[in-house]
């Protein structure tokens, strides 16, 4: 029996019916998620900025000009650590999407740090859903490189026609249940066949 129908949806999890549709919202995580990826981010930066400084201190002392390149790389980091921290916090506190199966298509919503984006296909254009696993933290994204660091992490993969594969919500922090109560929620509504966790 499907997973779907035996389980009630994970607590993050909103589901909405309507006339002919169904609607799954997922809430943000929330910064707990989170903590221990920023907390990464900060001691790398830390330990940066301390080997920058004590190159620019050493050549002082020995008389050598340590040059504009420090300077440069500091205003580097600061701005890259700045952006992933907030970028991290702000998707674990506030990004969201929605999954809506209509009686002839699917529609998928994001927000989150940059903005919002949707995708849509025909319900025929679907061939398989599945939840996978995410192996290493930059599969998550170049923005938030770090956040999949201390969790295992998980995305739904969307196969549709012509054999074209997509993997979505992968700034949402998923887990093993979630993401496998919404792929087996949403293979049972297109039906589909029951597909388990890839790795």
């Amino acid at each position: 029996m499907s997973v779907a129908l035996t389980q009630m949806a994970p607590p993050r999890i909103q589901v909405d019916r309507g006339e002919g549709f169904v609607t799954r919202t997922i809430w943000p995580a929330g910064l707990r998620h989170v903590r221990g990826a920023i907390l990464i981010v900060l001691c790398l930066y830390a330990c940066f900025m301390f080997l920058t400084i004590y190159y620019a201190v050493q050549s002082l002392e020995q008389s050598r000009n340590p040059g504009e390149i420090w300077i440069i790389g500091l205003i580097f980091m600061t701005a890259l650590t700045t952006l992933t921290v907030l970028g991290t916090g702000y998707q674990a506190s506030a990004g969201k999407s929605s999954i809506t199966v209509g009686p002839s298509d699917v529609i998928i919503r994001f927000s989150g740090f940059f903005g919002s984006s949707s995708v849509h296909w025909l319900r025929d254009e679907i061939t398989d859903i599945s939840a996978r696993v995410q192996h290493s933290a930059y599969e998550v994204g170049p923005r938030f490189m770090f956040v999949g660091a201390l969790r295992r992490m998980y995305v739904l993969s969307f196969m549709t026609v012509p054999n074209f594969r997509m993997r979505l919500l992968d700034t949402l922090f998923l887990n093993r249940d979630e993401a496998t109560w919404l792929a087996d929620a949403l293979r049972r509504e297109l039906e589909l066949p029951k597909r388990d966790v890839e790795r």
